[in-house]
């Protein structure tokens, strides 16, 4: 990463021995960029090279490409064997070098915050030995949705054929998923299972997964079955596949937080759904946001937004969401001796149900 007009040495070095030297053509395509020197030789005797990259103007990426690269040795020459097409260094022209570090901070914490926002509701669940007030129509979504995130991070990050498909048409990037992108998204679908199984052990009263749901969840798992019997037999591609299931996981985000709301309306009353979960949800959002804004500034590029819409609308969707849960929680149904009264008559209500049932 360069600082505007700043300078920075590119590293070239071979690390096995060499039977001759290596000559690198070096250039770049991006304006916003000078290299200097564009020629470099790596030898037996010095095994490294360095090339230095000025930042001209602010840009979001830019690259410093092995435009050839050969083999001197016993007076001939071959072409090296590796793809230089793949064989690039990423750089990035910003405004500031303080915006930057506020960027990979807001990065750490709103990974924290959506890691550790789970546990709430968890925490909650377990000291009230009951789910009553905690929608299962928004835990069944949510565990489809974190399941084909899970699916896509882990199939992205190790597999091979997904990553050279990715690469074979986005020559230029790097893979989109980190590891910590695989740890989150498995370790909230681990949470997910273990709210699941809270809802099995724990009173729940007369609460039962809606027929609406049921539907709209089976919808989405079908397509998910159906995408993988089509890769499967090559009318779709791996790649084709998982970008099938980030869609899912969209649909699901869009969707799972209007029947908590509606319960929540019905119940006139929040006791049982945490806030602590809504709070660390709204903190990672609104970060992830400002992490957003802060990049597009320091770079002048805007294509975050505007190449993304869909991150961009999931997110504020999520925002709104939150907010309206706040607006419930400590506005319209303010926490009373009444709604603790509201939970247990629901409780009697479902053990009454069950004893009609038995009879």
């Amino acid at each position: 990463m360069l600082h505007f007009v700043d300078m920075q040495r590119c590293l070239w070095e071979a690390r096995d021995d060499l039977e001759g030297d290596i000559k690198l053509q070096i250039g770049s395509k991006n304006p916003e960029i000078t290299i200097d020197p564009t020629s470099i030789t790596i030898t037996p005797q010095k095994k490294s090279a360095t090339v230095t990259v000025r930042g001209l103007a602010v840009t979001s990426r830019s690259y410093v490409d092995v435009d050839r690269c050969w083999i001197v040795a016993n007076g001939s020459e071959t072409d090296c064997p590796f793809n230089t097409s793949r064989t690039f260094v990423t750089t990035k022209v910003v405004k500031s070098n303080v915006i930057s570090v506020i960027v990979y901070i807001c990065g750490f914490i709103f990974f924290i915050a959506w890691s550790i926002s789970f546990y709430p509701q968890i925490i909650l669940n377990y000291r009230r030995k009951s789910v009553i007030g905690l929608n299962f129509d928004f835990l069944l979504l949510n565990f489809v949705g974190f399941g084909c995130y899970t699916v896509y991070n882990i199939l992205f990050f190790f597999d091979d054929t997904v990553q050279d498909i990715y690469l074979s048409t986005h020559p230029h990037n790097l893979i989109p998923v980190l590891i910590n992108d695989v740890i989150f998204a498995s370790h909230a679908f681990f949470v997910c299972i273990v709210t699941g199984i809270q809802c099995f052990i724990y009173e729940r009263g007369e609460q039962r997964i809606s027929m609406i749901c049921r539907g709209w969840s089976s919808l989405l798992v079908l397509l998910g079955i159906v995408s993988v019997i089509l890769a499967s037999f090559s009318v779709v591609n791996w790649l084709q596949f998982i970008y099938l299931l980030s869609y899912i996981k969209m649909a699901v985000t869009v969707s799972k937080y209007l029947p908590q709301a509606i319960l929540n309306y019905k119940r006139k009353s929040t006791v049982g759904w945490s806030i602590g979960n809504i709070l660390l949800d709204f903190t990672g959002g609104c970060t992830d946001i400002f992490q957003m804004v802060l990049q597009a500034t320091n770079t002048d590029d805007w294509s975050v937004f505007t190449g993304n819409p869909v991150k961009f609308g999931i997110g504020s969707v999520s925002i709104f969401f939150d907010i309206f849960f706040m607006i419930q929680h400590y506005i319209l149904y303010r926490h009373s001796n009444q709604d603790e009264k509201l939970c247990k008559q629901e409780s009697m209500n479902g053990s009454v149900a069950k004893e009609a049932s038995s009879l």
